[in-house]
């Protein structure tokens, strides 16, 4: 004969992991929706990244480079700039307004 069971244990169990459900839900819609911030910001920025934002373009990137404005950093096989260096780079730039 099988044990009986206790239903208000079940439901107890089942409401819990309904809860716990719905709790990692909304983390992982916390997660996906999170902007970075500086903290989460990593000290190198990775060129490619800033290529494709369209920040700079590679020539006047290798330009500024070379004058000395920022270093490159090369970690397996990638190139990275430090973050503070190359926003430093361009401060006091002025941008023109555009002609309509």
């Amino acid at each position: 004969m099988a044990p009986k069971s206790n239903p208000n244990i079940l439901d107890t169990i089942l409401e819990e992991v309904t809860s716990l459900k719905s709790l990692l839900k909304e983390i992982a819609i916390e997660k996906e929706t999170k902007k970075p911030n500086t903290d989460d910001q990593f000290k190198y920025m990775p060129i490619k990244e800033i290529f494709k934002l369209k920040i700079i373009t590679p020539a006047t990137f290798y330009k500024y480079m070379r004058e000395g404005k920022f270093q490159l950093f090369k970690f397996g096989g990638r190139s990275f700039v430090d973050r503070n260096e190359f926003e430093n780079a361009f401060h006091g730039v002025k941008l023109s307004k555009a002609h309509s």
